[in-house]
């Protein structure tokens, strides 16, 4: 299925490297919401998997963009936690999965090292230090945009410790009978991909200097939803 969208063309930018002349190569996929003119940032370990279950009846879909057209790859949200912007993006409204950094980061280490029940000891505190100084220099490549949003801030941020709250801010959200109905703030209460563990363990394995490490590589995050630079501390 194509659609012929004039406000989207067919030239892809990341963080200023490319400027509008320049054609990238490859296609690079992005959920939107025709309906509501709206596309979505899912950044990874920020509660994605909840949040495409919220938005599944929200008319969401996963488009490639080539030629100005937007080709329909798939009739659901793909959970693609790329963070680009596109000439035209201001004609959308920008959805986006947030969370604290700290917790981001070490749910990450978790999930990639398969390392649920770890113990937090000085040894594994020097392996997280060493995965995130990994994470955060090598492995950011395709999500610039969701560390620091100088390219474009989000209208509507939703924070994974404010779930229902930040919701009840987007309007064809409150319109719907779905929130009306008051089944989405049953569902924002359901947590899913939940450890085992406590809610709060990923405080026992920051130092101020892994912590340093996360806040000056993004202190616009920070700033822009609030988190606090000592969140990590007990």
């Amino acid at each position: 299925m194509v659609i012929k969208l004039i406000v989207i063309l067919s030239i892809w930018k990341r963080n200023g490297e490319m400027n509008q002349n320049e054609k990238v190569k490859i296609n690079v996929g992005i959920n939107i919401s025709l309906k509501h003119k709206t596309f979505l940032w899912l950044w990874g370990k920020c509660g994605t998997t909840h949040m495409t279950q919220i938005l599944k009846g929200f008319d969401f879909k996963f488009y490639l963009v080539e030629n100005n057209n937007l080709l329909l790859k798939n009739n659901h949200i793909v959970q693609d936690h790329s963070c680009y912007v596109f000439p035209g993006h201001e004609n959308f409204k920008l959805l986006a999965a947030i969370r604290n950094p700290y917790a981001k980061f070490f749910s990450e280490f978790i999930f990639t090292n398969n390392t649920e029940k770890i113990e937090c000891n000085q040894k594994n505190k020097e392996r997280f230090r060493e995965d995130l100084e990994n994470r955060l220099n090598k492995r950011l490549r395709f999500t610039e945009n969701c560390c620091d949003f100088f390219d474009r801030e989000p209208d509507y941020p939703v924070r994974l410790e404010n779930l229902f709250e930040d919701y009840s801010k987007i309007p064809f959200i409150v319109e719907s009978d779905y929130y009306k109905s008051g089944r989405l703030e049953e569902k924002t209460k359901v947590r899913v991909n939940v450890s085992n563990e406590d809610e709060f363990r990923w405080k026992k394995f920051y130092t101020q200097q892994t912590a340093d490490m996360v806040y000056y590589r993004m202190p616009r995050y920070f700033e822009l939803f609030g988190y606090d630079k000592n969140s990590w501390q007990q």
